[in-house]
């Protein structure tokens, strides 16, 4: 900038110069003199201009490296945080662990209603409070029931919304309301590994799902409690022994009720068996998996209901004056559904039918006396979305397997 402005200033003295010498000789050199310091200011702008965008770049480049390591340092920060919230040591139990054992065998780590207790997840919590801990869960396991548990590891928890709070899916249940109302101990092993430190079961029989049931009638130091059922349940990463059953009631090894063929109702006669009701047209549609639960329960019990005279636990599901329970009914009566077993079965598409009814395209596995080995069947059935009561199928295709 000095010698631009001392290049003008001398631009100045030769023009007042000849100004005051108009001596024709130096014109000429004058002109050129001009001609070339305003070349030289050209010049000096263009190296100017060069030098103001070389320091635009230059600041915008450590802008960037600025911003890159705020982001990296807020990354940093958030990966810390992560791994504060997902410290799940306080998740693992080990089976052979005296925590476990203590709660097995009823000395210790149990409440009245027989649920894990430990220092990570208890009851009332919600699945916002245990999530922002924990992370997470790892997967669901529809229950036996129409509740499905999530897994944390070796916990099993189960909500009072039937099942966790699923992000990315319609799920209409709020994780901030969404309670603890189960608390049960997950071995998270195969059937080999926890017989292997159980021993031998005291009772090994078939259940619903046409899995394994191995039952523990232990020692307890409290009478009431002692008999413990492990059940085998299909998980993400195969066939492993479900949450832990801990009841009050011991189960005689010569009481056939043990076998699944026993009545929760009190259903003497047909006139006792309950009488279909109207859908509510008004009925909150439950998650998806809660039904695939419920319709996996009720091909369950249907085999059950098939096999054994006295097998009312289907009236859950199946009830007087409905047309499944027409259709079922005759079926039974044929004597042509004997041996009946339902191997596997998959919720293909759940559609919601308005009015307070929803349609499940299942596809079943099974087989039975006069099947001629195994099928698959396609079948719609038609559920009321508030009690779960199968109210009519159709079955679409059937077919060798």
């Amino acid at each position: 900038m000095k010698k631009y402005l001392l290049l003008i200033s001398l631009s100045l003295i030769l023009t007042a110069c000849n100004t005051e010498e108009p001596e024709t000789s130096s014109e000429n050199e004058d002109s050129e003199e001009v001609a070339r310091l305003k070349e030289e200011n050209e010049e000096l702008k263009r190296q100017q201009a060069e030098q103001s965008k070389e320091q635009e770049t230059e600041d915008e480049q450590t802008e960037e490296k600025s911003e890159t390591s705020k982001d990296e340092e807020d990354s940093a920060s958030v990966e810390d945080t992560d791994s504060e919230t997902s410290d799940r040591s306080s998740l693992n139990f080990d089976i052979d662990s005296p925590e476990v054992q203590a709660y097995i065998n009823k000395n210790d780590n149990y409440d009245d209603e027989g649920n894990f207790i430990q220092d990570a997840i208890s009851i009332g919590m919600t699945q916002t409070d245990i999530e922002a801990l924990y992370g997470t869960h790892d997967f669901i396991i529809p229950s036996p029931s129409t509740e499905a548990a999530a897994i944390y590891e070796n916990i099993a928890v189960i909500y009072e919304e039937r099942g966790p709070y699923v992000a990315d899916t319609n799920s209409n249940i709020n994780p901030d309301k969404n309670r603890v109302k189960r608390v049960l101990y997950f071995p998270n092993m195969t059937t080999d590994a926890v017989l292997n430190v159980m021993g031998k079961p005291d009772q090994q029989l078939e259940n619903l799902m046409g899995t394994q049931n191995y039952i523990y009638e232990g020692e307890s130091s409290n009478d009431e409690w002692g008999t413990v059922i492990l059940s085998e349940i299909e998980t993400p990463e195969g066939l492993k022994i479900g949450p832990l059953s801990v009841f009050k009631d011991e189960i005689s090894s010569n009481d056939d009720s043990a076998s699944n063929t026993s009545n929760d109702s009190d259903i003497d006669n047909e006139e006792d068996i309950p009488v279909t009701e109207a859908p509510n047209p008004d009925a909150e549609i439950q998650d998806r998996m809660i039904y695939e639960g419920a319709i996996n329960e009720y091909l369950g019990r249907l085999a059950q209901y098939y096999n054994h005279d006295n097998y009312d636990n289907i009236y859950y599901y199946l009830k007087k004056g409905s047309a499944a329970y027409d259709k079922i009914t005759a079926n039974k009566a044929s004597g042509n559904f004997t041996g009946h077993k339902t191997e596997n079965v998959e919720l293909v598409e759940m559609t919601d039918l308005g009015d307070g009814t929803v349609k499940l395209n299942v596809n079943r596995v099974y087989s039975h006396d006069n099947s001629n080995g195994r099928r698959i069947a396609n079948v719609d059935y038609i559920v009321n979305a508030e009690t779960y009561e199968v109210l009519n199928f159709e079955q679409i295709s059937d077919a060798a397997y």
